[in-house]
């Protein structure tokens, strides 16, 4: 089996602590788990934001000190699991993807699903950003004949569709709310 993990918009949170926890639950199981230096940027990116956001939000003296002294804060924690996974320059077939939402664009139901998502994360255009699709490429490059590959996230936009890209990809998508629920199944034997 191998795993890829997907940033998270709050990278500090409970989710953080269910994802380290499971990479080191699939360390001690001798499992392979990657990312790509895609989602690693990505992260990086976000957690950047949710400090700009934080200190934007209350009135602090000495701003810039106090921000580099959270980011560094942050920086550490979110490092542990960077330090577990292997992080690899990947390169998948955008094409593939977009045109795998826009045929879920042709059918009404799941246009209507695709629009309830762009319309809670702000976006014009109902297909997900670029960003997004290449995670999701890359994560679909590493799929082969002789494994099983789970997409680890909590994007929607990977979530709401998880049966559709399954049978497409072939890629299991993993909620990380149902990581716990997954790691039981794999202690009893079920997978």
């Amino acid at each position: 089996m191998e795993y890829i993990l997907r940033a998270d918009e709050n990278v500090c949170s409970i989710y953080n602590a269910m994802v380290t926890d499971f990479i080191g639950f699939l360390r001690n199981k001798k499992i392979r788990i990657v990312t790509s230096e895609t989602t690693k940027k990505e992260t990086e990116g976000q957690l950047i934001n949710a400090v700009n956001r934080m200190l934007d939000k209350i009135n602090v003296r000495r701003k810039w000190q106090v921000r580099g002294m959270l980011l560094a804060k942050f920086g550490k924690r979110c490092q542990q699991p960077w330090s577990r996974v292997e992080v690899l320059s990947l390169h998948g077939k955008l094409e593939d993807v977009k045109k795998f939402y826009e045929e879920l664009l042709k059918d009404l139901a799941t246009k209507t699903r695709l629009k309830k998502i762009s319309k809670f994360k702000h976006r014009k255009w109902p297909i997900p950003e670029d960003s997004d699709l290449k995670i999701l490429s890359e994560a679909i490059s590493l799929k082969t004949a002789e494994n099983e590959l789970f997409f680890v996230t909590k994007d929607e936009d990977f979530c709401e569709f998880s049966k559709e890209i399954e049978n497409k990809f072939d890629i299991v998508i993993l909620p990380v709310q149902d990581l716990f629920r997954f790691k039981n199944k794999i202690l009893s034997g079920k997978i």
